[in-house]
């Protein structure tokens, strides 16, 4: 059989506030939600304006940078070429001096007519001489003078310039560094 209840139904009790709990959270979640990608936008915004602003200043510094970088090129070009001429004036003969201390050396009835420096401590004298007394003084002189050693009388023969007899000369050597110049030439 079948049974049909004909009674009303119990009522239900209500809880209070129960719509309002319904619909006012969901409508405070989405509330948060669009506030809290609107803050989001922004901030992504503010960061892409920041990064804009940072393009443009490297756009314009960037002929400074390379300004500065061909600067520092060449500051470092001009450094290696003051040190190589620190160098190559190390190693140079101090050609005034030599000359000068030649000149005094020289006796008076000799001529001195090329002096060749084939390397930085080398030299050859060619001249000539009235007389083979006169080229052996020259020797004597710089043989004294203490500021070269090994020095070698290479040619010493008769020639004729002109109407005058004369001996012309040829002498080689090297140059004493004043830091080698030995204790007794100083």
């Amino acid at each position: 059989m079948i049974r049909i209840n004909l009674l009303p139904r119990a009522p239900r009790r209500r809880i209070p506030g129960r719509p309002l709990f319904e619909i006012g959270l969901p409508l405070v979640v989405l509330v948060a939600v669009v506030a809290f990608y609107l803050g989001l936008s922004a901030s992504v915004a503010r960061i892409q304006g920041d990064i804009k602003k940072a393009e443009d200043e490297i756009k314009e510094l960037t002929p400074q940078v390379q300004a500065v970088e061909d600067l520092k090129k060449r500051i470092e070009e001009a450094r290696k070429k003051e040190d190589l001429l620190a160098q190559l004036l190390a190693t140079q003969l101090p050609a005034s001096a030599i000359l000068t201390n030649i000149r005094v050396l020289i006796p008076k009835d000799v001529w001195l007519t090329t002096l060749s420096v084939p390397d930085t401590r080398s030299f050859t004298l060619e001249g000539f001489g009235m007389s083979y007394v006169a080229v052996a003084r020259l020797m004597d002189n710089l043989e004294s003078a203490g500021i070269f050693e090994g020095l070698d009388l290479t040619t010493a023969e008769r020639d004729r310039v002109g109407t005058n007899e004369v001996v012309k000369y040829s002498v080689n050597g090297r140059l004493v560094r004043p830091s080698e110049t030995p204790e007794g030439h100083r």
